[in-house]
């Protein structure tokens, strides 16, 4: 074919492995319509424990200036939260009244409630922060933050294994694991930003950690202040820390001149302090001590006997009973850092396989380290990316195989399907929330609710 005639040449028929691609957005817009759904289904609002409690810091804010939550806790028990839980008489040693939650998460978000409470007000509401339409513009910056995230992390998942695989794995997490039910229906948890402050600390981390080029120092600042803040999101992920050891050693490795190299290293450390100094100055205001002597007054660490393979496989919320496709990913990680060719997969991988070992230690000397009414093992939502990358390489290998793919897609569909099922009755309270997982459980309630 001539050069002129390229312009008249028909484009390749998209396959349905490419066509994934353009099915991301949609699933995005689905998961708003259903999170828009829920939201507004019987009693409108933010509910449940831990997303009042992030909610309550944001609230006060808003309405107040402060973060005086006596006020923020009234207006919560009038919406129909526990008075016995949401008590503003409890008191920490400085007079504050008590919430153990850290305050990264709420903070990321609270500039949605000005446009929120201007909608309130104009829909009759009062234009209150704790009214149904501002909570609802809160939730909305929850997921739009969330899905910020995704797409970030889904071109560096592309880099290795093309937009078909990283779609197609995307697509597998939302129909097989937990992800989509707390971006979606549990937005106001912290999971939401979390997923936002990886997306965007892998983004500056990855030329870093490349080293083809010499990555500019503005990003070791500009990563260790999202790591910092990255903590103050969710304490769990102290394991982000690790990228910044890994931010220091490439900056070390580099050839830069050693005075170069040392203040680069700096950087990302002063990063990382000061981003997570907001929540030490809360930790002083609040208990008058720069660290909390505990994690709260019903759950703490105890390390002397940890539970290393309940948080993995036990019925009761163990992380690979729930949601076998993840087991498959973590394979399939472990897989691609054994074939990866090039340093920067092994340095990248090394981050995220210590950061997951991380999540996994302190889950399991976690005193209810099945983390209560819990949607499966949530902390390890914070490893979205190792599970992305692990299924993405399996993906890529089966597109080379017709045969494979369309198997490896019928599993993962059956185990939507289960997904599916076992979200509605545990969301629905037609299951335990807390207890173990009984598969027949599910399936009965199903069928007496169809009956």
């Amino acid at each position: 074919m001539s050069h002129s005639d390229e312009r008249f040449a028909k484009p390749a028929p998209a396959t349905p492995a490419a066509a994934a691609a353009r099915v991301v957005p949609l699933c995005g817009a689905a998961g708003l319509l259903l999170f828009t759904a829920a939201f507004f289904l019987g009693d409108p609002g933010i509910g449940g424990w831990d997303q009042n409690f992030y909610f309550a810091y944001a609230g006060a804010l808003a309405e107040h200036g402060d973060l005086d939550l006596a006020p923020a806790y009234q207006a919560l028990v009038e919406r129909g939260a526990d008075p016995a839980v949401f008590d503003p008489s409890k008191r920490t040693a400085t007079g504050q009244v008590y919430n153990y939650f850290p305050i990264g998460h709420p903070l990321t978000h609270a500039w949605a409630l000005l446009p929120g409470r201007l909608a309130s007000l104009l829909a009759g509401q009062g234009g209150g922060a704790f009214s149904p339409l501002a909570q609802y513009f809160y939730c909305l910056s929850c997921v739009a933050g969330g899905l910020l995230g995704l797409a970030a992390m889904r071109r560096i998942v592309a880099r290795w294994f093309g937009d078909a695989a990283a779609a197609l794995a995307l697509l597998s997490l939302f129909g097989a694991s937990m992800l989509g039910y707390y971006l979606f229906i549990l937005p106001a948890m912290s999971h939401s930003t979390t997923l936002l402050v990886l997306g965007a600390a892998l983004w500056l981390a990855v030329p870093i950690l490349d080293r083809r080029e010499e990555a500019r120092s503005w990003r070791y600042f500009a990563l260790g202040l999202l790591v910092g803040w990255g903590v103050a999101v969710r304490l769990q992920d102290v394991g982000l820390g690790w990228l910044l050891a890994a931010a220091a050693w490439a900056a070390w490795r580099s050839g830069a001149p050693v005075a170069k190299a040392a203040k680069r290293a700096g950087l990302a450390v002063l990063g990382g302090f000061l981003g997570f100094l907001p929540q030490l100055l809360h930790w002083r205001w609040r208990d008058g001590a720069w660290l909390p002597s505990g994690y709260s007054d019903y759950a703490h660490f105890d390390f002397s006997d940890p539970h290393f393979v309940e948080v993995l496989f036990h019925a009761r919320h163990g992380l690979f009973h729930w949601h076998p496709l993840l087991l498959a990913a973590a394979a399939g990680f472990v897989w691609w850092m054994a074939t990866a060719g090039r340093p920067l997969p092994r340095r990248l991988g090394a981050f995220l396989a210590l950061h997951a070992a991380t999540i996994w230690i302190l889950a399991a000397g976690f005193s209810i380290w099945w983390f209560g009414d819990s949607f499966g093992s949530r902390p390890f939502l914070s490893a979205l990316p190792l599970f992305w990358l692990g299924l993405a390489a399996l993906w890529s290998r089966a597109l080379e195989r017709p045969r494979a793919a369309w198997a490896l897609g019928a599993a993962i569909a059956a185990l939507t399907l289960w997904n599916a099922l076992l979200m509605v009755a545990f969301h629905l309270a037609w299951i335990s929330r807390s207890g173990p997982l009984e598969p027949a459980a599910v399936l009965r309630a199903w069928v007496d609710r169809a009956g």
